[in-house]
Protein backbone atom coordinates (compact mmCIF):
# COMPACT_ATOMS: atom_id res chain seq x y z
CA UNK A 1 0.00 0.00 0.00
CA UNK A 2 1.24 3.46 -1.05
CA UNK A 3 1.93 5.87 1.32
CA UNK A 4 -0.49 9.17 1.16
CA UNK A 5 1.13 12.43 -0.06
CA UNK A 6 1.95 15.74 1.80
CA UNK A 7 -0.89 16.93 -0.53
CA UNK A 8 -3.25 14.48 0.61
CA UNK A 9 -2.44 15.18 4.59
CA UNK A 10 -3.18 18.69 3.84
CA UNK A 11 -6.15 18.00 1.89
CA UNK A 12 -7.87 15.88 4.81
CA UNK A 13 -6.56 18.52 7.22
CA UNK A 14 -8.53 21.40 5.34
CA UNK A 15 -11.60 19.48 4.80
CA UNK A 16 -11.83 18.64 8.50
CA UNK A 17 -11.36 22.27 9.22
CA UNK A 18 -13.63 23.56 6.73
CA UNK A 19 -16.37 20.86 7.43
CA UNK A 20 -15.61 22.02 11.29
CA UNK A 21 -16.31 25.49 10.81
CA UNK A 22 -19.35 25.28 8.09
CA UNK A 23 -21.42 22.43 10.04
CA UNK A 24 -20.56 24.43 13.16
CA UNK A 25 -23.17 23.14 15.46
CA UNK A 26 -24.11 20.44 12.94
CA UNK A 27 -24.03 16.61 13.53
CA UNK A 28 -20.26 16.20 14.76
CA UNK A 29 -20.57 19.01 17.18
CA UNK A 30 -23.86 17.52 18.51
CA UNK A 31 -22.32 14.12 18.96
CA UNK A 32 -19.54 14.88 20.62
CA UNK A 33 -21.42 16.83 23.09
CA UNK A 34 -23.03 13.71 24.65
CA UNK A 35 -20.37 12.63 28.22
CA UNK A 36 -21.01 8.91 27.08
CA UNK A 37 -19.41 9.92 23.24
CA UNK A 38 -16.51 12.20 24.64
CA UNK A 39 -15.38 9.79 27.37
CA UNK A 40 -15.43 7.08 25.07
CA UNK A 41 -14.12 8.81 22.04
CA UNK A 42 -11.31 10.68 24.59
CA UNK A 43 -10.20 7.08 25.74
CA UNK A 44 -9.75 5.84 21.84
CA UNK A 45 -7.68 9.28 21.47
CA UNK A 46 -5.78 8.45 24.32
CA UNK A 47 -5.21 4.67 23.25
CA UNK A 48 -4.20 6.07 19.69
CA UNK A 49 -1.77 8.42 21.33
CA UNK A 50 0.29 5.77 23.66
CA UNK A 51 0.29 3.76 20.50
CA UNK A 52 1.54 6.40 18.50
CA UNK A 53 4.47 6.62 21.06
CA UNK A 54 5.09 2.71 20.89
CA UNK A 55 4.79 2.53 17.01
CA UNK A 56 7.92 5.25 17.49
CA UNK A 57 9.55 3.92 20.17
CA UNK A 58 9.55 0.40 18.59
CA UNK A 59 11.45 1.89 15.12
CA UNK A 60 14.38 2.21 16.92
CA UNK A 61 14.29 -1.12 18.32
CA UNK A 62 14.05 -3.39 15.14
CA UNK A 63 15.65 -4.26 11.80
CA UNK A 64 15.72 -2.29 8.51
CA UNK A 65 12.95 -4.36 7.02
CA UNK A 66 10.20 -3.97 10.26
CA UNK A 67 10.86 -0.30 10.23
CA UNK A 68 9.57 0.22 6.88
CA UNK A 69 6.33 -1.65 7.99
CA UNK A 70 6.05 -0.38 11.59
CA UNK A 71 6.61 3.49 9.71
CA UNK A 72 3.76 2.76 7.24
CA UNK A 73 1.15 2.13 10.55
CA UNK A 74 2.78 4.81 12.73
CA UNK A 75 1.63 7.93 9.49
CA UNK A 76 -1.69 6.11 9.23
CA UNK A 77 -2.66 5.62 12.72
CA UNK A 78 -1.51 9.11 12.92
CA UNK A 79 -4.36 9.71 10.27
CA UNK A 80 -6.54 8.18 12.33
CA UNK A 81 -5.77 10.50 15.52
CA UNK A 82 -6.30 13.26 13.88
CA UNK A 83 -10.42 12.08 12.87
CA UNK A 84 -10.58 10.86 16.43
CA UNK A 85 -9.38 14.48 17.51
CA UNK A 86 -12.15 15.75 15.64
CA UNK A 87 -14.74 13.29 16.65
CA UNK A 88 -13.95 13.85 19.95
CA UNK A 89 -13.65 17.62 20.04
CA UNK A 90 -14.64 19.59 16.96
CA UNK A 91 -14.46 22.63 18.35
CA UNK A 92 -11.42 25.22 19.02
CA UNK A 93 -10.58 24.49 22.97
CA UNK A 94 -9.18 27.40 25.04
CA UNK A 95 -5.52 27.68 26.67
CA UNK A 96 -4.02 24.35 26.60
CA UNK A 97 -7.04 22.35 25.31
CA UNK A 98 -6.34 24.87 21.88
CA UNK A 99 -2.89 23.85 21.65
CA UNK A 100 -3.48 20.27 22.57
CA UNK A 101 -5.83 20.99 19.39
CA UNK A 102 -3.27 22.85 17.33
CA UNK A 103 0.00 20.40 18.27
CA UNK A 104 -1.68 17.19 16.72
CA UNK A 105 -2.33 18.51 12.98
CA UNK A 106 1.44 20.16 13.51
CA UNK A 107 2.71 16.86 14.82
CA UNK A 108 0.86 15.33 11.97
CA UNK A 109 2.63 17.28 9.24
CA UNK A 110 6.40 17.16 10.65
CA UNK A 111 5.58 13.45 10.64
CA UNK A 112 5.20 14.19 6.59
CA UNK A 113 8.06 16.18 6.42
CA UNK A 114 10.52 13.52 7.19
CA UNK A 115 11.40 12.31 3.74
CA UNK A 116 12.03 15.99 2.53
CA UNK A 117 14.25 16.65 6.41
CA UNK A 118 16.38 12.86 5.59
CA UNK A 119 16.94 14.27 2.20
CA UNK A 120 17.69 17.80 3.02
CA UNK A 121 19.97 16.30 6.08
CA UNK A 122 18.27 18.07 8.60
CA UNK A 123 17.57 13.95 10.42
CA UNK A 124 18.48 15.04 13.56
CA UNK A 125 16.60 18.46 14.02
CA UNK A 126 13.23 16.73 12.54
CA UNK A 127 13.53 13.49 14.96
CA UNK A 128 14.13 16.48 17.78
CA UNK A 129 11.27 18.56 16.88
CA UNK A 130 8.92 15.39 16.62
CA UNK A 131 9.73 13.78 19.35
CA UNK A 132 9.68 17.01 21.38
CA UNK A 133 6.19 17.92 20.19
CA UNK A 134 5.34 14.26 21.15
CA UNK A 135 6.61 14.17 24.50
CA UNK A 136 4.46 18.25 25.00
CA UNK A 137 1.59 16.53 23.53
CA UNK A 138 1.35 13.57 25.15
CA UNK A 139 2.02 15.26 29.08
CA UNK A 140 -0.91 17.64 27.83
CA UNK A 141 -3.36 14.82 27.20
CA UNK A 142 -2.49 13.52 30.35
CA UNK A 143 -2.74 16.66 32.26
CA UNK A 144 -6.58 16.73 30.17
CA UNK A 145 -7.35 12.90 31.45
CA UNK A 146 -6.30 13.95 35.09
CA UNK A 147 -8.40 17.14 35.07
CA UNK A 148 -11.37 15.23 33.61
CA UNK A 149 -11.13 12.77 35.88
CA UNK A 150 -10.24 14.37 38.81
CA UNK A 151 -13.06 17.34 38.37
CA UNK A 152 -15.59 15.36 36.78
CA UNK A 153 -15.27 11.84 38.19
Amino acid sequence: MRRPSLATVLAVLAMGTILMSVLGDGFPVFLSREELVRRWSGAGLAVLVVGQACLGIAQGRVSTSRVIVLRRWHERVGLLLLLSLWAHAPEAGYGYLGILGVLIPVQILLGWSHPWARRAGKQVLWSILHRLVAAVLISGIGVHLWMVFAYKG
